[in-house]
Parts: C-alpha cells; structure tokens; sequence
C-alpha cells in the first residue's frame, strides 16, 4: 500500500479485529505518516 501523503510504500504496524466483524489496520509509511484502514468482509454468492 502507498501513503495518501506521500505516495511512499506503507507497512501494517497494527491490525485489530472489530466486534462488527471489520478489521481495522495502522500504517506507517517510509516518510513517518500514519493513517488507518477499514475492510469488511464482503458476502459471497449463496451467503445469506
């Protein structure tokens, strides 16, 4: 992944899982900025 700042590549130096079921990561990229993601899981098909 890149940094929104910067556009230099990014590291994970945090995941955690939400109650939601969503996992919530940290990154930190070459030039020291720190931004979050969010990822749900996406049903596949015959899930209900």
């Amino acid at each position: 992944m890149t940094c929104p700042d910067c556009k230099a590549h990014a590291r994970v130096i945090e995941t955690r899982q939400r109650k939601d079921g969503s996992t919530a990561r940290r990154y930190e990229c070459a030039n020291l900025h720190r931004f979050s993601t969010s990822e749900k899981p996406k049903a596949q098909r015959g899930d209900k």
